[in-house]
């Protein structure tokens, strides 16, 4: 009761300080592209700095990388449907996938996570399971995509789209390539880029999906 009290109070003492400019608290959130080791040299220049006092507060494990299944709050996978999405990774890409993506603002609309040999993509303002790829781990390293597949039925929108859209989000939220992204031909916007924003919130250059 007596350490519950306490806490209490020191967090109603920090929100009054922050109020007035005072920080009485510093924290640490690890980033995305930190390795291991930039992230262990990190805690332990912060915990020098600091000294191991109460105004030292180390990073909630639920968002720190690599992503779990626990690092944010998800949907169960309902029914989903094949998608016909193909692609070889690196080693050093394949890295990069299985670190995942934790959002960090509003704008970041997706958490991804790898855990038993698949890629989840889930909707970070919903929780909800859209995309999952399987992977094979390869003799040099990296990975090969053996399956993937989309949740839902859109009778509007074919698979191979789907497998387009699954191709930008693992290429620019996860590996940085800059890839356009695919504006299908029927999708009407008042303003030029809102259905990219509302999709990934993002802004890359964009190209014309046509229905084959």
């Amino acid at each position: 009761m007596i350490a519950r009290m306490s806490k209490s109070l020191r967090r109603l003492l920090e929100l009054a300080a922050e109020k007035i400019g005072v920080r009485t608290r510093r924290s640490l959130t690890r980033q995305r592209n930190q390795s291991d080791a930039e992230w262990a040299a990190e805690v332990q220049a912060f915990m020098q700095e600091v000294g191991e006092g109460p105004e030292a507060s180390l990073p909630d494990p639920g968002r720190s990388y690599p992503a779990t299944s626990q690092s944010w709050k998800i949907e169960p996978f309902g029914k989903t449907a094949s998608v016909p999405y193909k692609e070889t990774f690196t080693s050093e890409e394949f890295e990069k996938l299985k670190r995942g993506l934790v959002p960090e603002a509003m704008e970041d609309k997706w958490f991804i996570y790898f855990e038993n040999a698949e890629l989840f993509l889930h909707r970070s303002w919903t929780g909800k399971g859209v995309f999952r790829a399987r992977l094979k781990e390869e003799a040099n390293g990296g990975a090969t995509v053996i399956e993937a597949a989309c949740a839902g039925q859109d009778p509007e929108l074919d698979e191979e789209y789907k497998a387009e859209l699954l191709h930008f989000l693992i290429g620019n939220l996860l590996l940085n390539r800059q890839l356009p992204y695919p504006k299908h031909l029927d999708e009407k916007e008042r303003v030029p880029g809102m259905i990219q924003h509302a999709f990934s919130g993002s802004g890359y250059p964009e190209k014309t999906y046509r229905d084959e």
